[in-house]
């Protein structure tokens, strides 16, 4: 741990982290489905740096962000109705939100 020597250093790596340990597991969790969008929700939606990870993660799935506290139960209930929702409703109710992609810079 002699590497961190600030606060932002040491914040810095536990997103990072945890942003890493995340991504394995959602791909543990996808096995050989092919999965359209992957829903953040909680604390970590607040976190541009954790979504961001989680998005570059990812380039070929639509990563949402939802300031629905209860996003988990939500998914679930949408897994047993089976039916699919428009993402009018979700963006009206669940506050559903894009992540805005940004282009590397080129050194």
């Amino acid at each position: 741990m002699s590497e961190l020597q600030s606060f932002a250093d040491a914040y810095h790596r536990l997103v990072l982290e945890l942003a890493d340990y995340q991504e394995k597991s959602i791909k543990l969790a996808m096995g050989g489905t092919r999965v359209k969008k992957i829903f953040i929700d909680g604390g970590f939606a607040d976190n541009e740096i954790y979504t961001t990870l989680i998005d570059r993660a990812f380039p070929k799935i639509k990563v949402r962000i939802t300031k629905s506290p209860l996003g988990s139960a939500l998914g679930a209930a949408l897994l047993m109705r089976n039916r699919k929702i428009g993402s009018k409703f979700l963006k009206v109710h669940y506050g559903l939100k894009k992540i805005a992609r940004k282009l590397k810079k080129s050194t």
